[in-house]
């Protein structure tokens, strides 16, 4: 079970993000940056990895890349993007590892699309996570 930050019990299945971490005040509130370490990127944490990534922009390559945001639940959204893009059997409805319940947290959202990876701040709306390519 997981409780929520109202204290009331979820079962594990519904999915349940409850904040404890990123709406607490001495965690969330005071984090300055938000990473996510994408240069090996694996899709089990135990072994080391198998497999360079096929999709674009790596191109039979590792990933090689580092994610950073101010916004904790933003990078978990692109994250979770690039992760489901190389490994569609992770976006399985039995297997998606979280579900966003307190939007107040932070912008949860997808691409478009993995050819054009674009999120609404790439698409000219003044809110929303914008993805951009730094080197």
């Amino acid at each position: 079970m997981v409780s929520s930050t109202e204290g009331e019990e979820k079962a594990d299945d519904e999915r349940y993000v409850d904040g404890i971490c990123l709406g607490h005040k001495d965690l969330g509130e005071k984090t300055m940056l938000f990473l996510i370490d994408g240069l090996y990127g694996n899709e089990n944490a135990d072994p080391p990895p198998g497999h360079k990534w096929k999709m674009a922009p790596f191109n039979d390559a590792w990933p090689s890349s580092i994610f950073m945001s101010l916004d904790g639940v933003a990078v978990d959204s692109v994250g979770f993007d690039f992760l489901t893009s190389e490994w569609p059997d992770l976006a399985a409805a039995d297997t998606v590892p979280f579900g966003i319940v307190e939007r107040r947290l932070g912008v949860f959202e997808h691409w478009n699309n993995a050819t054009e990876k674009k999120y609404s701040g790439n698409l000219g709306k003044a809110n929303g996570i914008e993805l951009f390519k730094v080197g």
